[in-house]
């Protein structure tokens, strides 16, 4: 019998885990902030509100979808900001952390966090 762990990560699919308990499997694009939608024409399979007393998001703060994979080990998340007030931050599971200007993309994978305004996320296996 295998151990579910390893099952589970074979998938090759993550997950955004945020600080207000939200969490969303990445399986298209998705959209972030305090009032997200899509705009006409956009693809987009996630719209994930986080509540915000602060503002520290902006409507529309991040967009992420799956980067392409070739093997469970390989899964990743793309992630770039779409022009936020209080920016975005990717932090790796070093500690070692980096803006994102926006505009950029930055691949993340399990064991990674970001940091939007006031608000964090975990990139973790599905």
């Amino acid at each position: 019998m295998r151990d579910p762990e390893s099952l589970r990560r074979r998938t090759g699919t993550l997950a955004l885990h945020f600080d207000t308990g939200e969490r969303v499997r990445v399986v298209g694009r998705g959209l972030v902030g305090r009032g997200p939608r899509a705009e006409d024409g956009e693809d987009i399979l996630h719209v994930v509100v986080l509540s915000d007393a602060a503002r520290s998001l902006s409507r529309v703060h991040v967009e992420f979808g799956p980067q392409g994979a070739t093997t469970a080990q390989d899964a990743a998340i793309w992630v770039t900001d779409r022009g936020s007030t209080n920016g975005t931050v990717v932090v790796d599971p070093t500690g070692a952390a980096r803006v994102l200007p926006a505009g950029a993309r930055a691949v993340v994978r399990a064991g990674w966090s970001l940091r939007l305004g006031d608000r964090e996320a975990r990139v973790e296996d599905d």
